[in-house]
């Protein structure tokens, strides 16, 4: 019989985790953008989407016409500066358990 093992999804291979090893702000980086996409992006386009608007504090049309752009700019700074409890979870799962 051969031997068959059966890994986690989340769960890298034994041989992969020395190169794994020089990818680890790689990975961070990554792990940052999928949860601001994720829970941010729709935070973001609530909170746009509101009525709230008066005489001064917003960009009027050039933000209108730029909304998209910016907003993933936001995204894509609070996922590489914001370090929660999800970011750091789902890293460790993904690094192997083992902290930088």
């Amino acid at each position: 019989m051969s031997d068959l093992r059966v890994t986690s999804v989340l769960q890298a291979p034994p041989h992969a985790t020395a190169a794994a090893t020089n990818d680890r702000p790689r990975l961070r980086k990554a792990v940052g953008e999928v949860v601001s996409a994720t829970f941010y992006g729709p935070m973001l386009r609530i909170a746009r989407n509101s009525t709230i608007e008066g005489k001064y504090g917003h960009g009027g049309r050039g933000e209108k016409i730029f909304q998209a752009q910016l907003d993933q700019e936001f995204l894509n700074l609070a996922g590489s500066r914001m370090r929660n409890s999800l970011t750091e979870a789902i890293y460790r799962r993904l690094a192997g358990g083992k902290e930088e």
